[in-house]
């Protein structure tokens, strides 16, 4: 005992932690333990929808160049870009003064020419120089004649025209301006039908069908549109080691729906009416993966049930079997702590 005194004064410090677990571990095992709370959550019927998802930019579904046929300045101009225009619509006008002059000089030309040839012809002394004036002279009117003809048939590509019906979204014409032949001097774009170029992956492919309805979403303006998968390619494009089949979605815009701007082309993938589900945060799981959920049995215990998954969403999951409608099912929230909170206690 002496020894067992002396070894106590010795190891104060060491005793008194002793003494404090011994009594903790003995408060520990008479209080009474806590109860589980449990939140409670009746299985329901709802729809469960899951999509593929691709981005794309708008674009106009048909778009026409309008280029020049002529060569000249530019004398007047009737309209200006994101006008709205139709098919035959006078867009602007080149100078003709040149074409004008070069035409009256081929009439005047060509009035003498005839002048001459009907003298010369008149006062021919033989049939053969009837005939050599005729091949000769003769041949050279005509040429002068359609050589005219095509002058003032070259007056109307003085006039640009819009080809199309549609909204100008490229423009390149000011009065004063030089225009060459062959030069784009605008684009008629139709905006009331627009389209989407899209890249479907290699996974998502044989959920894709021409002709499937597909919503699309735009972040810019949150406005959706309805619209329709119109075109997929035949064969797959391969980059970097990725495949997919490039498409096209087409859909009938309105004011916001601008041109260049991108939108997510939403093509539904699952698609479950009223069947029976679950939130997904009440689902728990074993260690081979399969799922259960708590319920409380005949005598008020917590007990397991094993069911069957099918579709989910990402916050709701079918039930395809071990649930019944309208039945209760338990389970603890997830608590989760700001941020600021997690970093003071962990500076505790």
């Amino acid at each position: 005992m002496k020894k067992f005194g002396k070894f106590i004064r010795k190891h104060k410090f060491l005793t008194a932690l002793v003494i404090l677990l011994i009594v903790g571990a003995v408060v520990f095992l008479c209080l009474p333990k806590a109860e589980v709370t449990y939140s409670e959550e009746k299985v329901t019927r709802r729809d469960i929808v899951t999509y593929n998802s691709f981005v794309g930019n708008i674009q106009p579904a048909s778009e026409t160049s309008v280029t020049a046929r002529a060569s000249d300045f530019v004398k007047a101009v009737y309209f200006k870009e994101g006008d709205t225009v139709k098919a035959g619509d006078l867009l602007a006008e080149l100078d003709t003064e040149t074409l004008d002059y070069n035409i009256k000089k081929a009439e005047e030309t060509l009035a003498i020419s005839r002048w001459k040839f009907d003298y010369d012809f008149d006062n021919a002394l033989t049939p053969d120089q009837e005939d050599l004036l005729l091949n000769t002279t003769g041949e050279s009117l005509k040429i002068s004649e359609q050589e005219l003809e095509h002058l003032k048939d070259s007056r109307k590509n003085y006039q640009i025209y819009a080809p199309a019906d549609g909204v100008l979204t490229y423009w390149n014409l000011t009065e004063g301006a030089v225009v060459s032949t062959g030069m784009t001097v605008a684009k008629i774009s139709d905006l009331s039908n627009l389209q989407i170029s899209i890249r479907i992956d290699e996974y998502s492919i044989l959920n894709a069908k021409e002709g499937l309805p597909v919503t699309i979403y735009v972040d810019a303006t949150g406005k959706t549109y309805e619209g329709t998968l119109s075109k997929i390619a035949k064969t797959a494009t391969v980059q970097g080691g990725v495949s997919y089949f490039n498409a096209t979605v087409e859909f009938v815009a309105d004011e916001d729906a601008h041109s260049g701007i991108s939108a997510e082309v939403r093509l539904i993938k699952t698609n479950q009416l009223q069947v029976l589900t679950v939130s997904s945060s009440a689902l728990q799981y074993h260690e081979d993966n399969t799922a259960f959920v708590l319920i409380r049995n005949e005598e008020g215990k917590v007990v397991e049930q094993n069911v069957t998954l099918g579709a989910s969403d990402g916050k709701y999951v079918e039930i395809l079997s071990g649930l019944s409608l309208d039945e209760t099912i338990l389970y603890t929230p997830k608590v989760e702590y700001p941020m600021a909170f997690m970093m003071s206690r962990g500076n505790n």
